[in-house]
Parts: structure tokens; C-alpha cells; sequence
């Protein structure tokens, strides 16, 4: 009876560290307007209008994006890191919101302008100096 006890408190156990590690906490799409973020490479010639980017932020700071093409198949599906923006921490987090995504030791600033799941991928040379890894 004991044995059976500790096996099930076992398997509990393991049950919620999948659940915790694994979990969704937003998700988002890349603005239209937005160009792709470095990570994903393009056949040349291809508008960028032909793909959409879906951004999960899942608990630890893990992000998973995924590529897909206008009919929804999935491309490619990236695993990254995320860390809050210098400039976001400063302002207490007011819009815009910008954090920092590294997939493959490349980072991109990801900015959303306003609430809801629009985002972009930001060229502003001030907000990307001095970032390790964003070019």
C-alpha cells in the first residue's frame, strides 16, 4: 500500500512539472506590416504578405514561433528565449511594450504598441544598441 502511495505522488508530481513547464501564457501574431523577424529565411522573390508569424510566450520565458503560409500549414517553428527590453523596464511597462526574443543567438525587439495580439519587430537603431546578439 505504501509503494502504491509514493508512485502516485510520483506520478502527480511529474504530472504538474509537465503541465507548469509547457504552458501558454499569450498569444500573438506579427503585424502584416511587420517584416519577418532574421530567424526565418525566405525563397527569394516571395512577398512577405504570403506568410503569417504566430508568437507563444509559454511559463519560463520560452517563446515558440511558428511560420506559416497563407492557407495555415505550419513552415517552421523556432524555440527562443525572451527577456524584458531595457526601455520597458524604465517606463513600468506603459505601451509600447518591447521585449527581447533570441532564437539561434540572433535577438530581435518585438514591440507591442497597444493591447491585443498585434506585434512587431522594431528597426529602431536606439532600441537595438547595445542588445547582445540583435544586429
Amino acid at each position: 500500500m505504501r509503494c502504491r502511495y509514493r508512485w502516485l505522488m510520483v506520478a502527480t508530481g511529474m504530472a504538474w512539472c509537465l503541465v507548469l513547464s509547457s504552458c501558454t501564457e499569450s498569444t500573438h501574431r506579427l503585424a502584416d506590416e511587420s517584416r519577418l523577424p532574421k530567424w526565418f529565411s525566405i525563397s527569394p522573390g516571395t512577398a512577405r504578405a504570403a506568410y503569417a508569424v504566430d508568437i507563444d510566450v509559454l511559463t519560463g520565458n520560452i517563446a515558440r514561433i511558428k511560420l506559416r503560409n497563407n492557407s495555415g500549414d505550419v513552415l517552421v517553428v523556432k524555440t527562443g528565449t525572451v527577456r524584458p527590453h531595457p526601455s520597458s523596464v524604465a517606463n513600468n511597462y506603459i505601451f509600447p511594450i518591447r521585449q527581447l526574443i533570441t532564437v539561434d543567438g540572433v535577438t530581435e525587439v518585438i514591440e507591442q504598441r497597444a493591447p491585443g495580439p498585434l506585434l512587431y519587430v522594431s528597426d529602431d537603431p536606439s532600441l537595438i544598441r547595445g542588445i547582445s546578439g540583435a544586429s
